[in-house]
């Protein structure tokens, strides 16, 4: 029955279980907007029960979360050091509850991971609809609520100009809902409703000790460091043209440690009337090494980069 089950995958693309359930490949495009506590509440639970029958809705429920994932991405730490990684997961759309879409990763179909992300059963995870593409298209997407405007279009020159007017006020008017927290609940990530151009993600971290909230984006990774090393070098250069209306950047000097770069740019004013919100405010751009899987299941290194806005 495996077998067949298998053929009608490969040959359809899709494979339905019980003649009730249809399984579609889908693609994750943006594992920071995966959440890992969700609250199976009473409506969300009776609508994932309509769509996937009890049986299927209990398992969802009790393995969308973060305590039944493997222990690499079990925490906030480890996905965020492992998201290169989990690009690799093979993944398959069920259905959309909240508007959140539901994905499930087969146990089975995910064993050329490295242990610490292959799942010792089936698991599920929860990502906004606009995080995930499914047979080559992207799902439906959400409204953000009428308090949080959307500002993912317009130029870098735009966009960085609303995050860092946003972070005068610790973007609160920039931040969407909460989709993951790390152990302790001290520190929070929240979706964000600026997405930089040709960034592949973007969030929020909110520090509740140092009462601070920070801004990550997230660009395409490589095996290939020079790949990384040309989007940086594009990045900064970016970075040096902006005309913020809100004060001026100085640049300071580039660190550097192998493929590892770090280029910090300061907020100031020539004038020395830099407004207090903003004396320090941090923009940086970097290059992080993670590691992902090649097509042999070999695992390598892998280099990204990230831009965050943040106070130092």
């Amino acid at each position: 029955m495996r077998l067949l089950c298998t053929a009608i995958v490969l040959f359809f693309s899709t494979f339905a279980i019980g003649q009730t359930v249809t399984h579609t490949p889908a693609k994750v495009l943006d594992f920071g907007q995966l959440y890992s506590t969700f609250n199976w509440d009473e409506a969300t639970t009776q609508e994932l029960t309509t769509a996937l029958g009890a049986a299927l809705a209990a398992n969802v429920v009790a393995a969308s979360v973060e305590s039944a994932w493997p222990s690499g991405i079990a925490s906030l730490e480890g996905r965020t050091e492992n998201r290169p990684q989990m690009v690799n997961y093979k993944l398959y759309y069920l259905t959309t509850v909240d508007g959140k879409a539901v994905m499930l990763a087969p146990a089975a179909e995910n064993r050329h991971l490295p242990a610490t992300l292959q799942p010792a059963n089936d698991i599920y995870f929860l990502l906004s609809s606009s995080a995930v593409e499914i047979n080559g298209q992207a799902s439906p997407k959400t409204t953000p609520p009428a308090s949080v405007p959307m500002v993912a279009s317009g130029s870098f020159q735009d966009q960085m100009n609303v995050l860092v007017n946003g972070y005068a006020d610790g973007f609160i008017m920039l931040t969407g809902g909460q989709i993951d927290e790390d152990e302790d609940g001290l520190v929070i990530q929240y979706e964000s409703t600026v997405v930089l151009e040709n960034a592949v993600s973007g969030f929020f971290l909110e520090d509740l000790l140092s009462a601070t909230t920070s801004f990550h984006a997230e660009y395409p990774g490589s095996t290939d460091p020079k790949v990384a090393l040309k989007t940086y070098l594009q990045l900064i250069s970016k970075v040096e043209a902006l005309k913020l209306k809100a004060c001026k950047l100085s640049k300071n000097k580039e660190e550097v440690e192998g493929n590892v770069r770090s280029q910090v740019f300061q907020a100031y004013d020539p004038a020395g009337n830099l407004a207090l919100a903003y004396q320090h405010m941090n923009i940086e751009v970097r290059i992080v090494q993670g590691e992902t899987v090649d097509k042999s299941g070999k695992t390598v290194s892998d280099w990204y980069v990230m831009l965050e806005v943040y106070e130092r």
